[in-house]
């Protein structure tokens, strides 16, 4: 002790107008949060999650992209416009034969004979699926992070509460103190002590409290509330007791992965793309048929033809190209999320794991012989047997045992929103 008093004492000395006595009025906390200024949004992780889903800006922004991707089927189904043809004769020298006026007057249709159009309606409508696909893939990513800004906001909450908490038992502590020092047991440093363990207590206090406004605004701005302070309601998941199988799960995420049915349909969409090009690469046939009328000698003809496209020199040869490098990029690309989803599974499992496994140890070997220690600690202090620094470590051991309990159940919490994510159920309630 003989070392640590002058250091508590000198830094004590810099701290404004610390109490000295634990008898006279405890001093209030040192900041007070200024969340309540705003209106509060009570939210349960379902809300939150609905809200995402059903109300948000971001999301109506995505879903207004599959309108833009139907656009391309309503063109896909057009036929091409018939064309009307006119055209004329005047005899202005020469020999009248008997034609010395004639008017000719056509329609021209392009047909499209060899399945042009179906080809083009199922590229579009395969686009269309693979624009859905990968709007539920973003909505997924937005999933994930609203529920570990919810974990996160739940988190903060418990922070600030555990301690809150603590500054009630530092109060309780000051009341020991007090009856000691009336008894004539304690001495100045017993208070000066207690008082400097305030100050430090509400500077732990403030900053929580800081990072609670940060969760809270966080959560308000990916569900798009502005004005509002998003307050968790529940409790962090407790860890799930069933062993991670990674196989098993793999199973289940290489089918229900929003990124990889994604992948996938853009595949499809690719592929569909290409067929539709070198069906292009067909020649459309222009059927026409009209009449004819003549003048002088009057005579009325019925013309009709065909004409087909030689595709001697364009075959489409760009577009079919473009197409077939396009449908390796998405082969290409969905062999390679496929990788990285299993290895993220994978990394995802062993994380979930050891945090489960270090959240029970924590629980097995330390916070339940808490409350004996400060049981213990307590009544040493009462009866003598022990200073002030053992006593105020005892309950600043709880604190911190608590507070890394807490920041053991987050990590628990964000390993298995991770977990949730790899396996294609982040829109889900945690099993």
């Amino acid at each position: 002790m003989s070392r640590t008093l002058p250091l508590l004492l000198s830094a004590a000395a810099a701290l404004p107008a610390l109490a000295t006595s634990p008898c006279t009025p405890v001093p209030g906390p040192a900041v007070e949060s200024s969340i309540p200024s705003q209106p509060s949004l009570d939210l349960t992780l379902s809300r939150a999650l609905a809200i995402l889903s059903e109300e948000t800006p971001s999301t109506a922004a995505l879903r207004a992209e599959i309108g833009e991707a139907k656009a391309d089927v309503v063109g896909a189904k057009v036929l091409p416009n018939p064309t009307i043809d006119y055209s004329g004769t005047r005899l202005r020298s020469g020999t009248n034969t008997g034609a010395a006026t004639v008017d000719v007057a056509s329609l021209e249709w392009p047909v499209l004979v060899f399945g042009q159009r179906k080809a083009r309606r199922t590229a579009a409508e395969r686009g269309v699926d693979a624009t859905a696909a990968r709007i539920a893939s973003d909505l997924a990513s937005r999933q994930r992070d609203v529920r570990a800004a919810f974990d996160d906001l739940l988190t903060q909450q418990e922070r600030v509460r555990i301690l809150e908490g603590a500054r009630l038992d530092l109060e309780h502590v000051a009341s020991i103190v007090c009856a000691r020092q009336e008894a004539g047991e304690a001495s100045e440093y017993d208070a000066l002590r207690v008082a400097t363990e305030f100050r430090t207590t509400d500077a732990l206090l403030g900053d929580a409290k800081g990072d609670l406004a940060d969760a809270a605004g966080h959560l308000a701005m990916l569900l798009g509330r502005p004005g509002t302070v998003p307050h968790a309601l529940g409790d962090l998941a407790p860890p799930a007791s069933a062993p991670l199988d990674a196989e098993a799960l793999w199973a289940e995420a290489s089918e229900r992965l929003p990124s990889l049915q994604a992948a996938r349909k853009d595949e499809e969409a690719a592929r569909s793309a290409e067929s539709a090009a070198r069906r292009d690469a067909w020649p459309v046939p222009v059927l026409s048929g009209g009449a004819e009328w003549t003048q002088d000698a009057r005579s009325t003809s019925a013309v009709f033809g065909v004409s087909i496209p030689l595709p001697a020199l364009d075959r489409n040869q760009g577009a079919v190209a473009k197409a077939r490098a396009r449908e390796e990029v998405a082969t290409l690309t969905r062999k390679s999320l496929e990788a990285e989803a299993r290895a993220d599974l994978d990394r995802a499992v062993a994380v979930a794991s050891e945090r489960r496994a270090a959240l029970a140890e924590l629980d097995a070997a330390v916070s339940s012989r808490l409350p004996e220690m400060r049981s213990m600690a307590e009544a040493a202090y009462r009866e003598g047997r022990g200073d002030i620094l053992d006593l105020l470590d005892a309950f600043r051991t709880l604190t911190s045992t608590r507070l890394a309990r807490l920041d053991a159940f987050s990590g628990v919490a964000h390993a298995e929103t991770d977990l949730l994510f790899v396996t294609g159920r982040a829109g889900e309630e945690a099993p």
